[in-house]
């Protein structure tokens, strides 16, 4: 073991499951097959689910130390900074032409905790002061509730008081001294010139008028807050919910009096008001409405029902394929029961990589440049040639595969706003029975995506590819660059269908918003769902009452 003071930039680690790493690291190769770890990054934001990390395939074939000291390459990447979720570099192999990106699905931050993973091999790019978590910290900030502040200036009133009754006191008992003390036989010469006999009697004026400040006022209060807090920690209302044993636990008594003063609560919704458990509803395919929630497999057997006519059978295939396909889903075998299991940093996916499971349609495993799925049965390898990653400006994503009859295809996902643009013209009935869908499931509370897809011609893709290439390797401005390449390639989409996700709202949410606003508290939700979407959770959760004017900003 080596201390973190000690780590060099170009360093190899060793980092095994259940350690933290010791500084920035890229990820060159773990103990799994395809170089995929799994990294817990609550000490950076408090996020608990796990996040993947993957090596890139010409480093992750190196298993062991001996191998990987003798890698000749160089890391280039940008200057440390403070983004934690923003990596770009690139790795160049000496003698070799080829330069391969990184980005942050490479990166691990110091700070972080490798989990389910026994352990990984990752080069250093920044560390001591330059690492993002060194970057990130602040001071940490003074709390003193508003009852300590007053009580402080009324305490340093006080003293300076108390200093100006000891100064006067002081000046007057030299001047009698001088005048009138020194003739009073039982008081006699003091021995001291005045301004000495005055800063002498200063001090002893201090020590008797020192019960001016009240002392025992801090220590009733320290005792009263103490009270307080283990009075809200023995509440039994307090408590989760049952069979957990984690109840309202006070982390300082220095703040009790002001929660009684809150006048405004600012709350997120997904994951804090909801349970961020995802589960897949409805969906919508060319003019088809199926509820996957109380009939599932539904999608399945209409495409395997003899009558179902070829458009519509094919166009909930390509809907499955799609949904099997366009993800960043990581497969894996359960060691305990055997099973194919799914992890993914975000739920919604696992959800609808499910939800295609159910249906016939499922993703087995993702290697470097392909992916593999089990369609009703049968094993079928899609060839990956590009991965369009979603980010919160785009809102989709995309990913462009070779199907085994050597067509080249563009499989879409995303946000009905972030797709109606990019559709190709035509199918005017299907798009505006899909859109009057999207509106049923925003009023019904679901979180709503687009499906959709486009078959690519070999040139278009070669010349895309070119300088998709370049802007994924460059160093500056890269999201940018790689943002406007995605727009080029990301257009005349055919509508395949839609999605209802459901994520329920956690126990007693709304009677514990309605007591709020009783009490005149003021609560602001921040959510990223459709306009529809977020007025129906304002219902259901009781922010929102029938009786209230509902003011809509749109511009």
């Amino acid at each position: 073991a080596i201390f973190s003071q000690d780590i060099e930039v170009g360093d190899i680690i060793y980092v095994a499951v259940g350690q933290h790493f010791p500084a920035d690291l890229v990820l060159f190769s773990s103990a799994n097959e395809d170089g995929i770890c799994y990294v817990e990054t609550a000490n950076l934001d408090g996020e608990t689910n796990l996040k993947i990390r993957k090596a890139l395939e010409s480093t992750s074939i190196y298993s062991d130390i001996e191998e990987i000291s003798q890698i000749q390459a160089v890391v280039q990447c940008e200057a440390p900074n403070e983004r934690l979720y923003k990596f770009n570099g690139r790795l160049i192999f000496e003698g070799k032409d080829k330069i391969f990106s990184l980005n942050h699905t490479m990166f691990l931050q110091r700070g972080a905790q490798l989990r389910n993973t026994k352990y990984c091999y990752g080069v250093c790019v920044y560390a001591g002061v330059d690492t993002k978590l060194f970057l990130n910290q602040q001071p940490p900030p003074s709390k003193f509730s508003t009852v300590e502040r007053t009580l402080n200036r009324f305490i340093l009133f006080v003293f300076l008081v108390q200093i100006l009754i000891c100064l006067a006191c002081a000046v007057v008992s030299g001047f009698f001294q001088e005048s009138t003390g020194s003739s009073i036989p039982f008081l006699g010469a003091s021995g001291y010139s005045v301004p000495v006999y005055g800063l002498r009697n200063f001090f002893t004026y201090f020590v008797l008028f020192n019960t001016m400040i009240p002392i025992s006022l801090w220590v009733t209060l320290e005792i009263v807050r103490v009270g307080q807090a283990k009075f809200m920690e023995w509440d039994e209302q307090m408590g989760a919910s049952e069979g957990l044993d984690s109840g309202c636990r006070a982390k300082t008594s220095n703040l009790n009096e002001d929660l009684g003063r809150i006048q405004h609560i600012f709350s997120d919704k997904t994951g804090t008001l909801t349970e961020n458990i995802m589960s897949f509803c409805k969906c919508s395919v060319r003019m088809s409405l199926f509820d996957e929630k109380h009939k599932p497999g539904g999608l399945l057997a209409t495409l395997e029902y003899p009558t179902t006519p070829e458009e519509i059978a094919q166009s909930i295939a390509d809907f499955l394929r799609i949904l099997a396909l366009c993800h960043t889903v990581v497969s894996e075998i359960d060691q305990d029961s055997g099973e194919l299991t799914y992890q993914s940093q975000s739920p919604d996916e696992t959800a609808l990589v499910e939800t295609a499971r159910n249906n016939g349609f499922v993703f087995m495993r993702r290697k470097a440049e392909e992916m593999i799925i089990r369609e009703r049965g049968v094993d079928v390898t899609y060839a990956l040639l590009a991965v369009l990653e979603f980010t919160s400006m785009r809102r989709r994503m995309s990913i462009i595969v070779r199907t085994p009859e050597g067509k080249i295809k563009l499989l879409s996902k995303g946000a009905d706003i972030a797709m109606a643009d990019r559709m190709a013209d035509g199918d005017r009935v299907v798009k505006e029975d899909t859109t009057r869908n999207l509106k049923e499931f925003s009023r019904e509370g679901y979180r709503t995506l687009v499906v959709a897809q486009r078959e690519i011609s070999i040139d278009e893709f070669s010349d895309w590819k070119m300088a998709f290439y370049q802007a994924n390797n460059s160093l500056e401005n890269r999201e940018e660059k790689v943002e406007n390449i995605c727009e080029l390639i990301e257009t005349e989409l055919t509508l395949v269908g839609c999605t209802a996700i459901e994520d329920k709202l956690q126990d007693e949410v709304p009677e514990t918003i309605h007591y709020l606003l009783e009490a005149g508290i003021q609560l602001w939700v921040l959510t990223g769902d459709k306009q529809e979407t977020a007025i129906n959770i304002g219902y259901s959760s009781r922010l929102l009452n029938p009786s209230m004017e509902l003011v809509i900003v749109n511009s």
